[in-house]
């Protein structure tokens, strides 16, 4: 772990979010591993056993599972031309 003031790793990470968005990446790349490579250095541990955690509850969590499924549905009524004959 790195003991560094938190003004020095704002800067750190504005700089690298530039670099990345000037880079051509998308947003959420250069925000997500600026992310995790402060917090891994900064907390250690501890940053991954955190996003393991919230990572398992989201993939558990029974309300998200009708996302998917309400896609196949809407993919199955399409194939099987029950959509247009309603």
């Amino acid at each position: 772990m790195i003991e560094i003031s938190p003004e020095i790793a704002t800067v750190i990470m504005l700089g690298g979010i530039l670099v990345g968005i000037l880079s051509g990446y998308p947003l959420a790349i250069p925000i997500g591993a600026l992310g995790l490579i402060i917090g891994y250095n900064l907390m250690g541990h501890v940053v991954l056993n955190l996003m393991y955690a919230r990572l398992f509850t989201l993939i558990t969590s029974y309300v998200l599972l009708a996302a998917p499924l309400f896609i196949y549905m809407g993919v199955m009524l399409e194939r099987s031309a029950v959509a247009e004959r309603m």
